[in-house]
C-alpha cells in the first residue's frame, strides 16, 4: 500500500516537471518580432537653444527594430517604451551625425535596429514678429460675413531655425462659423506659423500658442455712393466710381441706412490718368464689405499736355564731328525749344536737362546752314526746335 502511493508521488512529480517543461519550451518559446515605425526622440533641445541654436531638419524620425526574447515578454510589453534616442547636446550649427541609442523594453533584447546614426542640421536660433491673419472656416451665406473687430495680441514672436523662420509669411488663428454670433464677441483660436501659400511651417516655435479675438457674423447690405467730387468743373476731367457699395454691420444698425457720402475728393491737381482713393463716411458700428473695401474714384483727364519754353545762343550749339583741322562758329543769335508733355513731365524739366548740337562731318570751309538736334534727359512727349537751322562757319585752323 505504501509502495503504491510512493509510486503515485513520483508519477505526479514526472507529470508536472513534464509539463512544466512543455509549457516553457513549447507554450512559452523564444520568439522574434519585427516593429517599423518605431518614433526617433531629440533629446536635450534645450541644451541647443541656451547655446542660440535651433535644429533645421533631421533625417529620420521612425526607424525598424527586430526585439528578441519570450513570448509572454511580448504580450507584457509597453510599446511606449520601445523607442530610438538622439542626444543633441554636442549638435553645432551645420551637419551633425548623430548616434541613435535604442530603448528596450525589460526582458527583451535588439537583434537589428534599421538605423545606428541620424544626420541632423543646426543653424542660428532667431526670434521674429509675425502679424496675426484670422482665417474663418465654414459656409457663409449671402449676406453675411464673418468680421475681425480686434485681435489681442495682432502679432506673436515667431522663433527657430533662421532658414525656417524666414519662411514664415504670417501666423493664422483659426475660427469656425460655429463660434460666431450676430453680435460681437471674444473667441479664442488656435495659432499655427504659415508660408506665403498657407502651408504649415514646422519646428519653429511661437510666443504663444492661442490669441482672443473680438468678432461677429455681420449682415451685409448694398447701399447707394453719394460722391463728393471738386475741381473737373473745366471740362478737361472725367471719372469713373461705383454708384453703389456694399456695407456690413449689425442688423440693427443697417437697417436705416440706404446710401453713404463721401468725403470730398480734389481733382482739381490732377493731370493724368490716376485712380484715387475713395473713402465713404461711414456710421459708428458699420464697416465696408470685403468686396467694397478698396474703392477707387478713375480719373480721365483730356487735353492734358503741357509745354514750357527755352531760349538758347547760339554759342550753345555743340558741333560735332568736326575734322581736327577745323574750327566753327555759330552765327545767329537764338535758339527756342518748347518741350510738350503731361503738366508732371513738364514742371520736372529745366534748361540745364536741354542740350543741342549740330553735325558738321565731312564739311570744308566756309558757311553751312546746319539742322539743329535737340535732347532731354528727362520724359517729355514731344519737342520744338525754332529756327529748325543754325549757320556754321568753318575754317581750316
Amino acid at each position: 500500500m505504501l509502495n503504491s502511493r510512493k509510486s503515485k508521488i513520483i508519477i505526479s512529480l514526472i507529470v508536472a516537471i513534464a509539463l512544466w517543461a512543455y509549457v516553457v519550451g513549447e507554450i512559452d518559446p523564444r520568439i522574434k518580432k519585427t516593429y517599423h515605425s518605431v518614433p526617433i526622440r531629440y533629446t536635450n533641445e534645450q541644451t541647443l537653444v541656451e547655446k542660440g541654436l535651433s535644429i533645421y531638419s533631421v533625417s529620420e524620425k521612425q526607424m525598424s527594430v527586430t526585439l528578441s526574447g519570450k513570448r509572454s515578454m511580448f504580450t507584457r510589453m509597453d510599446s511606449s517604451q520601445l523607442y530610438g534616442q538622439v542626444d543633441l547636446s554636442d549638435a553645432a550649427v551645420g551637419t551633425n551625425e548623430l548616434a541613435v541609442e535604442l530603448n528596450v523594453p525589460g526582458g527583451l533584447e535588439s537583434t537589428h535596429q534599421s538605423l545606428t546614426k541620424v544626420v541632423v542640421r543646426v543653424e542660428q536660433r532667431v526670434s521674429q514678429k509675425r502679424a496675426i491673419q484670422v482665417s474663418y472656416m465654414g459656409n457663409y451665406d449671402s449676406g453675411e460675413e464673418p468680421t475681425t473687430l480686434s485681435i489681442s495680441p495682432a502679432s506673436v514672436t515667431v522663433s527657430g531655425a533662421e532658414s525656417l523662420v524666414k519662411k514664415v509669411s504670417y501666423v493664422r488663428a483659426t475660427v469656425q462659423k460655429k463660434q460666431l454670433t450676430g453680435d460681437a464677441r471674444i473667441v479664442t483660436a488656435s495659432l499655427k506659423p504659415v508660408d506665403s501659400k498657407g502651408y504649415e511651417v514646422r519646428n519653429v516655435t511661437l510666443s504663444q500658442q492661442t490669441v482672443h479675438i473680438r468678432t461677429a457674423l455681420y449682415k451685409t447690405k448694398s447701399v447707394k455712393l453719394n460722391l463728393s467730387v471738386t475741381g473737373g468743373s473745366d471740362g478737361t476731367k472725367t471719372y469713373d466710381a461705383p454708384d453703389r457699395i456694399n456695407i456690413k454691420g449689425p442688423s440693427s444698425s443697417l437697417k436705416k441706412i440706404s446710401e453713404i457720402d463721401t468725403k470730398d475728393i480734389d481733382i482739381s491737381n490732377i493731370d493724368h490718368d490716376q485712380d484715387v482713393a475713395i473713402e465713404p463716411i461711414l456710421p459708428d458700428g458699420v464697416q465696408l464689405a470685403s468686396d467694397s473695401e478698396d474703392l477707387k474714384l478713375s480719373v480721365h483727364v483730356k487735353n492734358a499736355e503741357s509745354s514750357k519754353s527755352f531760349t538758347f545762343d547760339s554759342s550753345d550749339v555743340e558741333i560735332q564731328d568736326l575734322g581736327s583741322d577745323y574750327s566753327a562758329t555759330v552765327e545767329g543769335e537764338s535758339v527756342k525749344i518748347t518741350v510738350y508733355g503731361s503738366k508732371s513731365q513738364i514742371d520736372a524739366i529745366g534748361k540745364g536737362d536741354i542740350s543741342l548740337s549740330a553735325a558738321a562731318g565731312g564739311l570744308s570751309e566756309g558757311t553751312h546752314d546746319l539742322p539743329v538736334a535737340a535732347s532731354c534727359s528727362k520724359k517729355y512727349s514731344d519737342m520744338s526746335i525754332s529756327p529748325q537751322t543754325v549757320s556754321v562757319h568753318i575754317v581750316k585752323s
